[in-house]
């Protein structure tokens, strides 16, 4: 596993400017769902993106897992109201891209 004092200071989504502060030598999962403007954005681009920093100390941080989990476009009401994005019942095209990201070790 990774040690405490590699753990990055913070953890953003790309676009929407939100991120959260991770504390420093706290080893633990992080939960970050998307809001509903990020999930629209995710809709309209085709992918996310995630950004992490260094550690506290500003060594380079180490990662064990990231896990990314989706849903098709039918189960969320946000994108298939009329006028949203298409409203396909499809599966949010990011998911092919996230799921070769989530089985690698960073």
């Amino acid at each position: 596993g990774t040690m405490p004092a590699l753990i990055p200071s913070e953890v953003a989504i790309v676009g929407s400017g939100r991120s959260i502060k991770l504390k420093r030598n706290v080893k633990r999962w992080y939960d970050f769902p998307l809001t509903d403007e990020e999930i629209l954005m995710v809709a309209r681009n085709g992918f996310v993106s995630i950004w992490i920093s260094s550690c506290h100390d500003g060594n380079s941080p180490v990662i064990d897992c990231v896990e990314v989990y989706a849903r098709t476009r039918e189960e969320l009401p946000l994108l298939t109201t009329a006028g949203q994005i298409g409203g396909e019942a499809e599966e949010l095209s990011c998911l092919k891209s996230v799921q070769s990201l989530a089985t690698q070790s960073f």
